[in-house]
């Protein structure tokens, strides 16, 4: 890569490219119009800084040439090349913890300051022509949960939405940082799931215990799941100790397992008083 002889440009990706370290003498271009935002940048052989809407966005010492810069909420990605290896630093969130990678390779993780600065080295060697890819990705966002009835929400609100509550919400930071396991892939930021056959799809389903009541395993899903609860309501009368007994009975004979029924009710000292036995 050369350096950028007309110090800013636009890229086919939409991205920019700056800097020209091989200046003796310092340059800028101050109203270099990308996407609706007006750059400014300050390059020679001593420092490279640009500016967005007159915000800082990166500064480099000695002068650098960065190619394919790329920014959004949550990552800034660009390649760096100098004469010598520089110190580098950028705005991003302020407080934020970012991951960083260069030239592919996971560099650790780094934490901006409460001014959003975060700095580094970049070793590229004592002549020109050696470059770095530089990826910082947010591994944390803010998300707001309702204290009542635990809605989420990206931003803050008076009154749930779900609840209807108000003043209840709470700020929360949330990792974003996928973390890798059987059956699942961290996908690449723009990188797009592939389609999968259904016939290819396998369901982890959880061991269910038959009742051998076919009616009964049906409404259950196929049986019951252990350390599940299960409600059973109806009107008096209408077969709920029944149908449990028998399939507590089934159950227990088959798999020879051991089932406990409580049986109980609501009694005043006055029997005429005394609610219906109840059973559960």
């Amino acid at each position: 890569m050369a350096v950028v002889k007309e110090l800013i440009r636009t890229e086919e990706n939409g991205s920019i490219s700056f800097g020209n370290y091989e200046l003796a003498q310092k340059s800028k271009v101050s109203d270099f119009q990308h996407q609706g935002d007006v750059y400014k940048v300050k390059t020679f052989h001593e420092i490279t800084k640009l500016e967005r809407n007159g915000m800082f966005v990166y500064e480099s010492v000695p002068g650098t040439a960065v190619y394919n810069l790329l920014q959004d909420g949550s990552t800034m990605s660009f390649q760096v090349e100098g004469a010598e290896d520089a110190q580098i630093t950028v705005e991003m969130e302020a407080d934020t913890e970012y991951d960083i990678t260069i030239n592919g390779a996971d560099a650790g993780t780094m934490k901006t300051n409460l001014g959003g600065k975060l700095s580094f080295s970049a070793e590229l060697g004592e002549c020109c022509g050696r470059s770095e890819d530089q990826k910082m990705l947010k591994n944390k966002k803010v998300v707001y949960f309702c204290q009542e009835c635990g809605y989420e929400s990206s931003k803050w609100m008076g009154q749930c939405p779900g609840c209807k509550a108000w003043n209840t919400f709470v700020e929360e930071a949330v990792s974003t940082k996928k973390t890798s396991s059987s059956g699942s892939r961290t996908m690449a930021q723009g990188q797009r799931p592939e389609p999968v056959k259904l016939k290819d799809i396998r369901i982890s389903e959880d061991e269910r215990r038959l009742t051998k009541i076919g009616e009964l395993d049906r409404v259950l899903g196929g049986g019951i799941v252990p350390g599940s609860l299960v409600l059973v309501g109806g009107d008096p009368g209408i077969g709920k100790s029944t149908l449990l007994f028998a399939g507590m009975q089934k159950s227990v004979s088959v798999r020879k397992l051991s089932a406990l029924y409580f049986r109980g009710g609501v009694f005043a000292s006055d029997p005429s008083q005394s609610q219906p036995d109840r059973r559960i």
